[in-house]
């Protein structure tokens, strides 16, 4: 509904896909978490650009994703790049 009546790349598409990542996490459905957070970093980034506040939030919430994954190495990677900014 959010993509027909804003666009898919408009804040409130991606405000909503973000709380729907969140959802997904914490419903331990971390898979289908990171799905969702990199196609909304995705359009973050092309968005508001790569160093904006809401997109490294969204970092931060992937890496945590990956981490619940046990993805370690991948989630330390993503940390390292925020922390860069």
């Amino acid at each position: 509904v959010q993509h027909r009546m804003s666009g898919p790349n408009s804040a409130i598409a991606m405000h909503t896909a973000h709380m729907l990542g969140v959802a997904l996490k914490n419903q331990n459905k971390y898979a289908e978490a990171e799905v969702v957070y990199r196609e909304v970093l995705s359009n973050a980034r092309k968005q508001l650009g790569a160093e904006h506040p809401k997109t490294l939030g969204i970092l931060v919430a992937l890496g945590a994703v990956l981490s619940e994954q046990e993805r370690h190495d991948d989630a330390l990677a993503i940390y390292q790049d925020v922390r860069k900014i």
